[in-house]
Order: C-alpha cells, then structure tokens, then sequence
C-alpha cells in the first residue's frame, strides 16, 4: 500500500500482450503473465477490448456458429425441429390424407 498522498505504479501492458491473448484466451492470460485480473482488464482496455475479443473469436471460431444447443431448449423440452421431423416446431403435425 503506498503512503498517504503518494501514488502506485501500475504495471505496462507487455508488447506482445495482444498476440499472447489471442493465442491462449482469457483462461491462460493471467496464469501466463502472473497479474491480477483488474490488470489484465486494463491491459485489454488499453489495447482495444471489443477488437481483442473479436480477434481471439476469429482465431478460434467460438460464438461464431449460427444458433445455440441451449437456446433449443426450454425447460428440458425441444423447441426447434430437428432434421429429419416432420414439420416445423410449433406446428401442429399434418396427418396423411387418405385419397
């Protein structure tokens, strides 16, 4: 803790922090270089956070898919039609006509 009316140094943002995100992720950065989480949050703000995310989606494709396995479900019950069902979910199933 630094004295009274004195300030403390914050740590600078390593150069190669935008590639070391990019390469290992959220889950990797703090271990990788042993800081805090607020200052890896700061290094990111620094750096451009909406574009470092982006990045790191780019690179490793996640949240890029159409649609989501959990938004298919509610309350344990499918809502979306499957491939293969026989109409669209929601819709009443049209019975065989008996020509």
């Amino acid at each position: 803790m630094p004295a009274a009316g004195t300030t403390m140094a914050y740590r600078p943002k390593p150069r190669d922090f935008r590639e070391t995100f990019i390469r290992v992720g959220w889950s990797g950065i703090e271990a990788h270089y042993n800081a805090h989480k607020k200052t890896i949050v700061r290094w990111m703000e620094e750096e451009g956070r909406d574009e470092l995310i982006e990045a790191r989606r780019q690179v490793t494709g996640y949240g890029l898919k159409r649609g989501s396995r959990r938004s298919d479900y509610v309350l344990g019950k499918r809502m979306r039609a499957q491939q293969g069902d026989a109409g669209m979910a929601g819709e009443a199933p049209v019975p065989p006509s008996s020509d």
